[in-house]
């Protein structure tokens, strides 16, 4: 597992479907975060996923799908996925410790929310209950 620097590289995409993905130098990925909502798309997943911003035209190499209609003309910030199976494990270690503890899955969040309230909420204000860490803690399943 390589430490990572300013000199190592990020493979990054779209969303955590694509098939399209490019490389950013690690000082260019601004603000590691945890979401549910993919860049572009704005697809909803049940897990979250980590997310980061770049600049539409400062990869290294390759290419993410990228219209230009949300930020005007090009370069602008973009939301991508940082796929954690085309990176380097000290990569991703890097970087989670940059975006905080994962938040636990929409499902977890309704299990909880039906507990406490008797209803559960599948919204954006449900999700950040789960971002800012005040709903339930991811699960750990047991493989035996």
């Amino acid at each position: 597992m390589a430490a990572a620097t300013h000199h190592t590289l990020v493979t990054v995409n779209r969303n955590p479907g694509s098939r399209r993905l490019a490389r950013y130098w690690i000082p260019d990925i601004e603000e590691p975060h945890w979401h549910y909502n993919s860049g572009g798309s704005g697809k909803r997943s049940r897990r979250p996923s980590l997310f980061g911003y770049v600049y539409c035209t400062g990869m290294v190499d390759g290419e993410v799908a990228h219209f230009g209609a949300h930020g005007g003309p090009c370069p602008h910030r973009i939301v991508v996925h940082i796929p954690p199976q085309h990176n380097d494990p000290g990569v991703m270690e890097y970087l989670r410790g940059v975006a905080g503890a994962k938040p636990g899955s929409r499902r977890d969040l309704n299990d909880f929310l039906l507990a406490e309230t008797g209803d559960f909420l599948l919204t954006e204000a449900g999700d950040r209950i789960l971002l800012e860490g005040n709903g339930p803690r991811r699960r750990r399943v047991s493989r035996r």
